[in-house]
């Protein structure tokens, strides 16, 4: 099996292995030995397990990650597949604060959440580089603060919309915080050295992105 669907047989086995990233790590390693990239998470493309794509390549898979609740990897398929992909981050987080404001309950997406995905690189495919989710924006909060702000706003107006009487006067609604420009390296709160976020080498190993991902991912374009 592993000689004719070398591609599929080592994504089951990294799915086997979901909560031993020693182990995931070994597998990369062959992954690497055989030709095979394996690509970091990605909320448009990836699945609870390690899948492989069109191209042949794997697909990290989004319950791989750590910290990151079952519950929340559901929510983002379960999203993604009745709704079609997501077009930002943007569309992200408002899709995603809709739907935890219709179960929130079982859905509970935590700025915590947001934080292990734009360092997973999970968002890269939107265009966006990892360091400008934590460059500095006004009143000197991270972009990625002000962007879980938002989402929590969002998804308190959809709850209370219906009790609402200006539910639908656009001024009084949540605003989208603006995307910062790339930052410099090791300027502003929290922002990795060189070499970290968006550059070529392993992304935000130096600002704990080991810890959180289990895996520092290459940028695609590296």
């Amino acid at each position: 099996l592993k000689c004719h669907y070398t591609a599929e047989f080592l994504a089951a086995n990294l799915s086997c292995n979901l909560s031993n990233m020693d182990e995931i790590k070994k597998i990369m390693a062959d992954c690497k030995l055989h030709g095979i990239k394996v690509l970091s998470p990605d909320v448009n493309e990836s699945e609870a397990g390690f899948t492989v794509n069109k191209e042949g390549n794997i697909r990290f898979g989004l319950g791989g990650l750590k910290s990151f609740g079952s519950n929340v990897v559901d929510a983002i398929v379960a999203e993604r597949a009745a709704n079609g992909p997501f077009s930002d981050v943007y569309n992200f987080v408002e899709r995603m604060a809709e739907r935890s404001a219709k179960d929130s309950k079982n859905v509970v997406i935590t700025a915590k959440s947001i934080e292990i995905l734009a360092l997973a690189g999970a968002f890269d495919s939107f265009g966006y580089k990892r360091s400008q989710f934590f460059a500095s924006v006004a009143g000197g909060e991270r972009f990625i603060d002000a962007l879980t702000r938002y989402m929590d706003l969002y998804k308190n107006d959809k709850m209370d919309n219906s009790l609402s009487l200006f539910g639908e006067v656009e001024e009084l609604k949540p605003q989208r915080p603006p995307m910062p420009e790339v930052p410099v390296y090791g300027q502003g709160p929290g922002m990795p050295s060189a070499g970290g976020a968006g550059g070529g080498e392993y992304a935000f190993a130096a600002s704990g992105g080991e810890k959180l991902c289990g895996y520092v991912f290459k940028r695609a374009s590296s």
